[in-house]
């Protein structure tokens, strides 16, 4: 990887008109290439594919998926700068906004059913006009909700998950 960086480094100018090089500088030998796809595919049969990586992948979907249906069925379980981001976010685009942490419970409830639980759609896929805004909100409501998931690490998104579901 030496030799092929000092070589490929030698004729590059250091200053062009566009500011870009667009060839790669560094880069591994061809037999520095070959290695490296091999580890890969090492890497991926025995690492990738193993018994404890699938465990542990499956373990992390279902949390996740758990987590999700949660704060959707329960957006009040989310964080309060989370809440706060669906309200501004929400007030962008409808005049009916109502705050989830501070606002009237019985209005928080029915809020809260019309945008997770309202039927949006007809039987044949056509969106319900009235129901329109309702569409918007559920859309920020979820996107919020998995830029919240997003965000976890492995160890929160568990000791969410634990304290959110775990019987103590």
């Amino acid at each position: 990887m030496v030799f092929n960086g000092t070589r490929n480094l030698s004729p590059c100018p250091i200053y062009n008109e566009n500011h870009r090089i667009d060839k790669k500088l560094i880069d591994f030998s061809a037999t520095g290439k070959f290695r490296v796809e091999y580890l890969e595919k090492i890497i991926s049969k025995k690492v990738v594919n193993s018994h404890e990586v699938a465990r542990f992948d499956d373990k992390a979907k279902r949390i996740i998926t758990k987590l999700f249906e949660v704060y959707y069925k329960n957006p009040k379980l989310l964080p309060d700068g989370t809440l706060i981001r669906i309200y501004k976010e929400i007030k962008k685009v409808s005049d009916n906004v109502i705050d989830f942490r501070n606002g009237d419970p019985k209005l928080i409830s029915r809020e809260m059913d019309s945008i997770c639980f309202a039927e949006l759609f007809d039987k044949q896929g056509n969106e319900n006009k009235e129901l329109s805004e309702f569409l918007v909100k559920r859309k920020i409501l979820v996107r919020n909700i998995t830029d919240y998931l997003a965000g976890m690490t492995d160890n929160f998104a568990t000791n969410e998950y634990n304290r959110l579901f775990e019987s103590k």
